[in-house]
């Protein structure tokens, strides 16, 4: 498993990520990019991680994604929403 973003989720380990970093033409050499990393884009953490394992031997089956900043905020929102409104049936309304 490789890690394809800043937000720790992954994709497999597939020949068509392996195959840059194997297959380099004397184009891809002359040209001032890395050949393993290519020309920038979606897929340029992959290539990363990609070639860090082959250096390490680490994949990212470890790495535990993180979710967006968006969906944290409102599941406590509701939480918070929910407790409130336990504190209401039980105690009465809460005093501010």
């Amino acid at each position: 498993m490789l890690r394809k973003d800043n937000d720790g989720k992954v994709q497999r380990l597939t020949i068509r990520t392996f195959l840059p970093t194997i297959i380099v033409d004397e184009v891809s050499v002359m040209e001032e990019q890395s050949p393993v990393l290519g020309r920038g884009g979606f897929d340029e953490t992959a290539r990363k991680r990609m070639f860090a394992y082959m250096l390490s031997g680490k994949d990212a089956s470890s790495v535990v994604a993180s979710e967006k900043k968006a969906i944290i905020t409102a599941r406590l929102n509701a939480q918070v929403v929910s407790i409130e409104r336990l504190a209401q049936r039980s105690c009465g309304p809460p005093r501010r």
